[in-house]
């Protein structure tokens, strides 16, 4: 891995500090949503107070209810509408509030869903009765003791302890009068709107009343005359008062522009009765908001902290306001808060709070009412969203630099040892040879250290490579005058008369002596080659004719092995080349094929044309180049004949080729044949000593 890629991983540690970040923010939001806890269960306690000390004025329905006591009938409660409702007897417009049952206890099978309703001053009623056996009213007969009808009893407007009973009966589907009976007969109620529908389980009936008939108290039953025994069955939830009306609930505007008093933006507060109905309700999770936080950030931010929000429960509808935690502790008089997950915004949690409405009495301090204290999470998350944006970019701006002066870094280093290792490999080639002096560095860190100590070991190598190529030279000098006086004395002692045995031993010594001479003529010939080489002149030879000439004198050379020319350059080819050198190169690989050629075996002379270059190979049949020694076979002094070979052989014939093959700007190789019968070896010259022909 290079040194760029490994201080690049090292860098990926600076994401700890995003991620430490991220557990801080983590342990911020849950410390700010147990302060947000805390402020709304204070906030709540406060304006229930508030409201219990007003109590009796602003729920004096609550207040009556209360004074009842607890055998009372459930009230109805009126669902608070946005407009008003056309009274026609069909069911729309009542579809998002829910009906309640009750059945005839004399005909289980029979019952009626009922639901109610208020805008402004104006209260509703819908019915939906099941009946097998409609009877419509006989007016002959009367006009409200005949047929099937709704009685609607009511608190008087006119006497506080009476009531009003309104009877609701027609002949006829349609529109439906509102009667009434007094000592003085039945009249009619003319501000009461009502419409009759038959429907496939019977009928339906709805109403309008306004609120000032009713003087806060309301009850109904259903009247259910049969044809067959001629019997009256009547039915409802106010089996036990329907003579005395309990105070009917809705949401008060009085109660409503009180809790608008507390109303913060953000803060949402409702009052439930005791029985889960909404009293009042002021304010929305809506706040606004200055956070110019992009949309991005705040769903990334949101992620981070929505494992904290899988464990809680959705936040319920109205219909269940009594099964919610906190409502029902504070029915118990007990302060606490409890947390919901938002059912449209699964990364949103909401807040509740809520604190008990008191009353006092007579008897006692009751619990009539809850106030409850809702905030969205998003509250607290807008505090935190500019702290994560802070978070984000200074983490990132940091990451950014950081990691760039790492990179920088890391590229500087990377630079300076790849001029390190250029460097070292422009000193030395392939063969070893001094190519120009080492660069110094005058740094002071390690890599200026390596450097200094690179070009300290490669001046040694240089000084130790210098006394090799010059070793060869000094020993043929210093030997020669003491090899030839060793020869004169051995020819002189061959002159005495000597006996057989003496004269054996003094030609193993001339011998011996001999070899010795060809040893050092043949040390000093790469370097009478290097210097011949240097005083080269060039000339343009015709390398047909050349070759030609060549391979005939091989062939008289060496008559026990067949050498064959396949020559396919163009007639009239002229190089611009030594022709004394090259002659000598071929001389070279001749000889080194001529040496591991069986007898009798082929040496084949190819010279060919290619595209970027001319090549003379010459192959022989015999034993393969061992692979290990590939790389070393135009090295000095390496030699591959086996040691029982005749002559003396120190390797320097195809270092020689190499360095006229160098001379001349080319390349030579060596390698085995494809069908492994043999070597070749391949002088490659470039076109560029090609010459035109002359005309």
């Amino acid at each position: 891995m290079s040194l760029n890629k490994q201080l690049l991983c090292i860098s990926l540690l600076l994401l700890a500090m995003p991620w430490a970040g991220c557990q801080y923010l983590q342990e911020m939001d849950g410390l700010l949503r147990q302060n947000q806890d805390q402020t709304l269960m204070a906030s709540s306690k406060a304006i229930a107070a508030v409201l219990s000390q007003r109590a009796e004025q602003l729920l004096p329905f609550l207040a009556k209810d209360s004074a009842a006591g607890e055998q009372q009938d459930r009230p109805l409660y009126f669902h608070a509408l946005n407009s008003p409702l056309e009274i026609d007897g069909y069911p729309e417009g009542w579809q998002d509030i829910a009906a309640l049952v009750v059945h005839n206890p004399n005909k289980p099978q029979q019952s009626t869903r009922y639901r109610s309703a208020i805008y402004q001053d104006q209260l509703y009623l819908f019915f939906e009765v099941q009946d097998a056996e409609l009877r419509y009213n006989n007016p002959s007969r009367s006009l409200t003791n005949d047929g099937d009808r709704i009685i609607v009893n009511t608190g008087s407007s006119r006497d506080k302890e009476h009531t009003q009973a309104y009877i609701f009966t027609t002949s006829a589907p349609g529109y439906v009068t509102a009667r009434y009976n007094t000592a003085k007969g039945t009249f009619r109620e003319s501000r009461i709107r009502a419409h009759w529908q038959d429907s496939e389980q019977g009928y339906n009936v709805e109403i309008a009343i306004p609120m000032a008939l009713t003087a806060g108290k309301l009850s109904f039953q259903i009247i259910d005359q049969n044809y067959s025994n001629n019997s009256t069955d009547s039915y409802g939830p106010f089996a036990s008062s329907f003579n005395h009306p309990p105070a009917f609930i809705y949401q008060t505007p009085d109660l409503a522009q009180q809790l608008a008093i507390f109303k913060q933006p953000g803060l949402r507060l409702k009052v439930y009765d005791r029985r889960g109905w909404l009293l009042a309700q002021q304010g929305s999770f809506n706040s606004p908001s200055n956070d110019d936080s992009h949309w991005l950030l705040k769903k990334l931010y949101r992620a981070l902290l929505q494992n904290q929000n899988q464990q809680l429960r959705t936040y319920p509808d109205e219909q269940v306001a009594l099964q919610r935690h906190e409502i029902q502790q504070a029915l118990q008089q007990q302060l606490s808060s409890q947390h919901y997950q938002d059912g449209n915004r699964s990364n949103h949690r909401i807040i509740a709070s809520a604190a008990p409405i008191l009353l006092n009495t007579e008897t006692g301090t009751q619990i009539i009412a809850s106030l409850v204290a809702e905030q969205s999470s998003e509250q607290m998350a807008a505090l935190t969203d500019s702290a994560f944006k802070r978070l984000l970019s200074k983490s990132l701006g940091v990451m950014s630099i950081v990691g760039l002066g790492l990179l920088a870094y890391a590229s500087l280093l990377s630079w300076r040892i790849r001029r390190l290792s250029r460097a070292t490999q422009s000193v030395i080639n392939e063969q070893g040879q001094w190519l120009g002096e080492f660069p110094h560095s005058n740094s002071q860190d390690e890599i200026g250290e390596l450097s200094r100590n690179y070009g300290q070991l490669l001046a040694r190598i240089k000084d130790y490579t210098d006394y090799l190529q010059t070793l060869s030279r000094k020993l043929s000098h210093e030997l020669r005058t003491p090899l030839a006086i060793i020869h004169s004395s051995l020819d002189n002692l061959g002159n005495q008369d000597l006996p057989a045995q003496s004269a054996t031993y003094q030609q193993r010594a001339k011998q011996g002596a001999l070899r010795l001479g060809k040893i050092l003529t043949a040390m000093s010939e790469a370097s009478r080659v290097e210097e011949s080489i240097s005083h080269a002149e060039m000339e343009d030879v015709d390398i047909n004719a050349l070759l030609s000439s060549l391979s005939q004198a091989y062939q008289d050379c060496y008559p026990s092995k067949t050498i064959t020319l396949h020559n396919t350059l163009a007639a009239g080819c002229i190089l611009h080349v030594s022709p004394d050198l090259l002659v000598q190169l071929l001389d070279k690989l001749m000889d080194n094929a001529a040496s591991f050629c069986p007898e009798g075996g082929q040496i084949i002379f190819v010279a060919q044309q290619h595209k970027q270059a001319i090549s003379i190979s010459l192959s022989n049949d015999g034993p393969l180049l061992p692979e290990k020694m590939r790389g070393q076979l135009f090295d000095n002094m390496v030699s591959l004949r086996d040691d029982k070979q005749d002559g003396t052989h120190l390797g320097l014939g195809l270092h020689i080729a190499y360095l006229i093959a160098q001379f001349h700007q080319g390349k030579i190789s060596g390698q085995n044949r494809d069908d492994n019968s043999g070597v070749i070896f391949t002088l490659s010259l470039p076109l560029s000593l090609l010459q035109p022909a002359s005309a």
